[in-house]
């Protein structure tokens, strides 16, 4: 069996060139599809139920994939609507599709999958013993699926193929794992569940094993037991080191990926490079298991409020942990004198960049700098409190004096006016585990709407 596959972009809003999807139509790929989210960007876009990308970027590639699935007679398939595939985010990606539809004068029968848990399914799995940790995560309790602002399952391919077989033209998924979004019709089809969801697996982010680097379409075919990576943009060409590099994108054991029906097995693949700009993969394996699907949850930590500054005093530097740690015992007594707040009711954080600011703890090399820039990030109940702290923070890390200062104010650097910048609320993951199912379709609820 022969399928192929597309993959327009690594996530719906971040662009893609019109002729790399005009090149791949030529090929009779047998649908389109794209990723819409992630969780890379944090548990912020679940939480408020933002999408990840602009409403006119996401509308922009949204209505070149349109418009050639309906004029080409194939599905499209757009997965973690919204960037987080919460309810919200169907709704706000559906509103974008009838807008489009409506301004190209077309119809069409579209898919929408819902993938948000109600905390009262997820209790009854709890109290059955079907959910299970990923990783290091504790064991789920009752507690925190009742402190869920959200909760979604990643859906495997199987609803995506009900609502297909059911005449979807657009499908919209809540959200889905990555590769879901594209093993699901040459699954379908019948080809060999090995080479499809590999393939599956490297192209959705589209071109990102490609080079020259930037945001483009990537083909597979897929033929027996192999598939072939083939970039539709003419002046892109895949290496085989970065078709294997993508294979361990994101994944903790290099040989074996995961997914809700079954185990990818890449350990006796072979990635052969067939000329300048393709590359050939067989001995791709699918290794059945259990049916699972993962749970996302958010609950929220409170309101965020920062500040960012810089300073190039080589004395503030050499002594700017016990600094800061000054800073943050004085603005404790500020806190409760003003607020009447004790410490542990919010929280302080300082971010160094220049020294550790992204590795933290874990920095191998902390060195001396010139300069350090400081974030100081303030979390409190309410925002109207985070903004009392910071302002309570940042006029103490200007004017504090220290052992060898040489002025008599202003030890750090702002570049932006007003200095204090409240961010709204903030969010934490508090789930990341997978519920066990027999029905791969019984935690999504399939709504079929005539656009």
């Amino acid at each position: 069996m022969k399928v192929t596959m597309y993959a327009a972009t690594g996530i719906l809003g971040y662009g893609f060139p019109e002729e790399s999807l005009n090149t791949a139509l030529k090929q009779n790929p047998a649908f389109l599809g794209c990723d819409c989210g992630s969780c890379d960007p944090g548990p912020n876009y679940l939480g408020m139920g933002k999408a990840i990308c602009s409403r006119q970027a996401t509308k922009r590639d949204a209505r070149l994939l349109v418009k050639a699935a309906l004029s080409h007679k194939i599905p499209l398939i757009i997965g973690s609507s919204g960037g987080s595939g919460s309810d919200e985010g169907i709704a706000w990606l559906f509103d974008i599709i009838k807008e489009i539809l409506k301004e190209e004068n077309l119809s069409a029968k579209v898919a929408l999958i819902h993938s948000e848990q109600d905390p009262r399914y997820v209790l009854s799995k709890l109290k059955e013993g079907k959910i299970s940790p990923l990783d290091w995560n504790k064991q789920l309790d009752e507690e925190t699926i009742l402190n869920s602002r959200h909760i979604t399952a990643a859906m495997g391919p199987e609803p995506i193929q009900k609502a297909i077989s059911e005449g979807a033209q657009i499908v919209l998924c809540g959200r889905a794992t990555d590769t879901s979004i594209y093993a699901a019709v040459p699954l379908m089809l019948g080809c060999n569940p090995g080479p499809v969801w590999h393939a599956s697996k490297i192209i959705e982010c589209g071109a990102a094993c490609s080079f020259p680097k930037s945001h483009d379409s990537m083909v597979a075919h897929i033929d027996g037991d192999s598939f072939i990576l083939d970039p539709p943009n003419p002046i892109k060409h895949v290496r085989r080191v970065n078709a294997a590099a993508h294979t361990l994108y994101e994944n903790v054991n290099p040989f074996q990926i995961t997914e809700p029906d079954g185990i990818i097995d890449v350990q006796q693949c072979t990635y052969e490079q067939i000329d300048d700009r393709r590359v050939k993969v067989t001995g791709s394996r699918f290794l059945p298991k259990p049916y699972s699907v993962k749970l996302e949850g958010v609950e929220s930590l409170g309101f965020r409020a920062i500040t960012i500054g810089g300073t190039h005093d080589p004395g503030l530097i050499s002594i700017l942990d016990e600094y800061l740690e000054k800073i943050r015992k004085t603005t404790n007594e500020r806190v409760k004198d003003v607020l009447g707040l004790d410490s542990d009711a919010y929280k302080i954080t300082f971010i160094r960049y220049g020294r550790d600011g992204v590795m933290g703890s874990m920095e191998m090399n902390p060195g001396p700098a010139s300069e350090i820039g400081i974030v100081v990030d303030i979390v409190a109940p309410t925002q109207d409190m985070a903004n009392v702290i910071i302002g309570i923070a940042r006029s103490l890390i200007l004017h504090t004096d220290f052992e060898g200062r040489r002025c008599n104010a202003g030890n750090i650097a702002f570049p932006f006016s007003p200095t204090d910048i409240p961010v709204g609320e903030v969010f934490r993951f508090n789930m990341n585990h997978v519920i066990w199912i027999d029905d791969p379709l019984e935690p999504f609820r399939i709504e079929m709407v005539d656009c």
